[in-house]
Formats: structure tokens, C-alpha cells, sequence
């Protein structure tokens, strides 16, 4: 953003450790050579205030600021929202996958153990993220038999 467009006492919009953070500005200041000029903006995040208490100051070239805070507000919405929107399809996969985990021990006759997300040596256990589920010899061969019974 150029130098001369940033107000001292507004909150601008800048990317700290990939996320959107609320950076207010409390000087500008630019140094004008012969031939051009140099600008640094002063200020402090505003996240990072304590007990109301400005955070210590920090030091940004103008391109670093993205733009006024209020441009970036619903944009920073719009991100909670698809976290959220994001947490909770991850969450729904993970129950339907433990629902067909429990589903497959109810079918194959096989004793359920008691935490499902353990990996060590059942037959049937959630394999990551997205809902995907292991089957491991064991638990293709109880499932073929119960398959093989109801035929």
C-alpha cells in the first residue's frame, strides 16, 4: 500500500504467520533522497494487546499492510465461516466412518474394542482424515464369512 494513503490511528489489514491480523499504525514516517524515498509505518497489532495495553511496536515496509482493516473484515469472516463449514464435514466423516466401524464388528461377530481410533492390531480402524477406513486380513475374511452367510 503507498506510504501516503496510510493514516496514522487507523487499523490496517496485514498477514502475521499466515493469518489475517488487525495492525493499527501509530506513525509514518518517509525519507526523501535525491533520487527516492523511503517509507516506514509504525505501529502495533492489535490482537496482541494485554489488559488494553499496547504490544510492543513494530516496524513494516508499506507494502506489508494489505489495506484498511474494515476492507478485510468480512473477508476474515468468510474464513472463520469456511474453517468452521470445514470442522464440521470432518467431524460428520469421522462419526460415519466410527458408525460403519461399529456396523462391520456388529456384522463380522468379532469382539469391538473399546477405543476405535487405536490402530494396533484390530480389524477394522479409522485410516486418517476424510472417513477412510483400514481393513485389515482379519477383518476381510470375518466380513466374507458373514457376507457369505446371509446369501
Amino acid at each position: 500500500m503507498q506510504a501516503s494513503k496510510i493514516v496514522p490511528g487507523e487499523d490496517y489489514a496485514i498477514r502475521q504467520t499466515g493469518k489475517l491480523v488487525r495492525f493499527r499504525v501509530s506513525k509514518v514516517s518517509t525519507e526523501r533522497h535525491k533520487d527516492s524515498s523511503t517509507s516506514l509505518v509504525f505501529g502495533y497489532v492489535a490482537e496482541d494487546q494485554v489488559d488494553g495495553e499496547a504490544s510492543a511496536a513494530i516496524q513494516l515496509r508499506p507494502e506489508k499492510i494489505l489495506g484498511p482493516m474494515k476492507d478485510f473484515d468480512e473477508l476474515k469472516q468468510k474464513e472463520q465461516e469456511e474453517r468452521a463449514a470445514q470442522a464440521a464435514r470432518e467431524k460428520e466423516e469421522s462419526e460415519n466412518a466410527d458408525d460403519l466401524i461399529r456396523k462391520f464388528y456388529a456384522l463380522s461377530g468379532l469382539a469391538m474394542p473399546n477405543d476405535l481410533h487405536s490402530m494396533h492390531s484390530h480389524p477394522f480402524y479409522p485410516a486418517g482424515y476424510g472417513g477412510r477406513i483400514e481393513i485389515d486380513a482379519k477383518g476381510v475374511r470375518a466380513l466374507l464369512a458373514a457376507m457369505k452367510k446371509m446369501a
